[in-house]
């Protein structure tokens, strides 16, 4: 529940877990099929630690380390078809190969715009760039370019 800060309604009963004799126990079920999901990258950020690499039986090696992001991407999509079990997204950079990502792969961090994480996301949480309209992706440009002019200021003030 979400409300003003200190307002309890009536209705809403607050006791700790242990004082309850039989607690209720959430279990998640879905009957319809999954959610389609699509990849949202974030430029400039890494995970803290990664899961492990991409299998070599996905794209070895020496093929990912000489691979651009459009064939990595591939790569990471057919893993994720095949093997979809715990799997939040990838990171990456030139020249490296394609680290996965799982939940003990979070929170974010800032780092050198050469490495890329894209996370698994549902469709409606990722920006689809290429719907927008060109007034919003010209804004959302402007923006972009203040924000890295006032960091720019920040620092050599």
């Amino acid at each position: 529940m979400i409300t003003q800060p200190h307002c309890k309604p009536q209705w809403m009963v607050c006791e700790s877990l242990q004082s309850i004799s039989d607690p209720v126990h959430l279990v998640g079920s879905s009957t319809g099929p999954p959610a389609a999901t699509k990849l949202r990258t974030h430029k400039g950020m890494s995970p803290p630690c990664i899961s492990r690499r991409l299998p070599e039986t996905i794209m070895p090696y020496q093929t990912q380390l000489l691979s651009n992001h459009e064939q990595k991407r591939a790569a990471f999509l057919n893993f994720q078809s095949e093997n979809a079990t715990g799997c939040t997204g990838y990171v990456t950079k030139p020249g490296v190969p394609v680290y996965l990502l799982d939940n003990s792969s979070f929170p974010l961090e800032p780092c050198s715009d050469e490495w890329v994480t894209f996370l698994v996301l549902p469709e409606t949480l990722v920006a689809d760039i290429e719907k927008w309209s060109s007034t919003t992706r010209r804004l959302v440009a402007q923006l972009q370019t203040h924000r890295l002019l006032l960091i720019g200021s920040l620092v050599w003030t």
